[in-house]
């Protein structure tokens, strides 16, 4: 293989890797090709080396033992070595999440990080399963490893936000929705996270401009004008005079 191919390939396969890493809602099959672009870097390179390495025994024959020539695989091989179970364990794990089997896709979201925990997904999508078991704590320590590896994870703060939230951990919950929010300003729903929380740290009127870029992003998004609705009413209720 040319090595010139090669950086051309990792120079393309880098700039699809960064397109897929900002699309938060993608297919399970958009998903696959990220994940095949961000290891195919370092693929690539590991088998243009074994190429040039068995060009070189089979050049200079004289100058290696028979007995050690390199073995000859295929593109496929390289691609697929050692990351095909954890991808069967985490497509299964979403079909348990399609079927809210939750404790069954917790059990192969474990497998799957088992066999490869830098996969920001295998993490995000097992916390998303143990909120659904309002297992709040846990689930945000999934999150924290799903920012961990991938520090632009918008979603991964907004859902950590929700479950901080569920916690009551409300100054935190705030925290998390605003990271989420200026990584991804178009998220309506980390604004809608963010005034819920702050509706329970009894800040209503920065709940109710929250609330307003929620709608903002959002016009369909009738939870934001029911709450802010309901919280414009608590306002005026404070606003009166208290009877003796």
């Amino acid at each position: 293989m040319d090595i010139s191919h090669v950086e051309k390939c990792i120079r393309v396969l880098g700039e699809v890797s960064r397109a897929i890493a900002v699309q938060q809602n993608a297919s399970a099959r958009a998903l696959e090709d990220g994940l095949s672009c961000i290891k195919a870097q370092g693929v690539l390179i590991e088998y243009a080396s074994a190429m040039a390495a068995q060009h070189r025994a089979e050049k200079h024959p004289a100058h290696h033992d028979a007995s050690h020539k390199p073995e000859s695989h295929s593109f496929k091989d390289y691609v697929f070595r050692g990351s095909r179970s954890a991808m069967e364990h985490f497509y299964s794990g979403n079909h348990h999440m399609e079927c809210q089997e939750y404790a069954d896709a917790i059990g192969s979201y474990d497998a799957a990080i088992e066999q490869n925990p830098s996969i920001p997904e295998f993490h995000f999508n097992k916390g998303n399963a143990l909120a659904k078991t309002q297992s709040y704590s846990q689930a945000i320590l999934c999150y924290d490893l799903a920012i961990a590896l991938r520090p632009d994870y918008a979603v991964a703060y907004a859902n950590r936000g929700n479950c901080l939230y569920e916690a009551q951990r409300f100054e935190e919950a705030v925290e998390s929705f605003n990271a989420a929010a200026i990584l991804n300003p178009g998220l309506a729903n980390a604004y809608l996270g963010k005034g819920n929380a702050l509706v329970r740290l009894q800040q209503f009127e920065a709940a109710v401009h929250a609330y307003d870029l929620a709608k903002a992003q959002d016009p369909m998004l009738i939870e934001a004008t029911y709450n802010k609705s309901i919280v414009l009413e608590l306002m005026l209720l404070e606003s009166q005079p208290k009877q003796a």
